[in-house]
């Protein structure tokens, strides 16, 4: 399926989306209990981490984020192909 000089690109690349996945985990879990300061942060405004991402997908930040993360992933898949 693919070339042999591929394999090492590829196994970095697992290595590298594993630790963000688990970085992402950490996140989830601790916005939970530190918030940072401000009034539209507090934990009156939002309470709890799933309803942080419903308030930014209406407010449009999300649709910007994973514009910049499939740019990203466009850039580094290039020498793959």
């Amino acid at each position: 399926m693919y070339s042999k000089p591929f394999i090492p690109f590829l196994c970095k690349a697992e290595i590298r989306y594993s630790c963000i996945a688990q970085l992402a985990v950490i996140d989830i879990i601790a916005t939970d209990f530190f918030h940072i300061h401000g009034d539209a942060y507090s934990f009156d405004t939002i309470p709890k981490t799933i309803d942080i991402h419903n308030i930014l997908l209406l407010e449009g930040s999300v649709h910007q984020l994973l514009l910049w993360i499939s740019l990203f992933h466009v850039v580094i898949a290039i020498p793959v192909v």
